[in-house]
């Protein structure tokens, strides 16, 4: 991966195509600007995106099990923020969304 400005525009398209944040997109674009030249650049990125997410499935007890919850609806019904909702009501009962 390159860091041309290209590069740098399609990173920038897909981050906030995928639903990640402004400041999160512009961290991220921030980080490959710095490692500009780096013959890693995809393991610094996807280190990145790792502190972002704050990696809590890797710290799930042993026996825990995964749920997956499927939301359907039509664009701009609210579906990411009722998923928002849902993950909070989940972190505030104790438990690891």
């Amino acid at each position: 991966m390159t860091s041309s400005a290209d590069t740098l525009e399609a990173l920038k398209e897909i981050l906030i195509e995928t639903d990640v944040d402004v400041s999160a997109t512009t961290r991220l674009l921030d980080v490959v600007r710095v490692h500009r030249g780096s013959a890693d650049l995809r393991t610094v990125l996807r280190g990145e995106l790792l502190k972002l997410l704050d990696v809590g499935i890797l710290s799930r007890p042993v026996g825990s099990r995964t749920h997956v919850v499927m939301v359907v609806g039509a664009n701009g019904t609210g579906k990411t923020t009722a998923v928002d909702r849902l993950a909070r009501l989940k972190v505030l009962a104790g438990e690891n969304p």
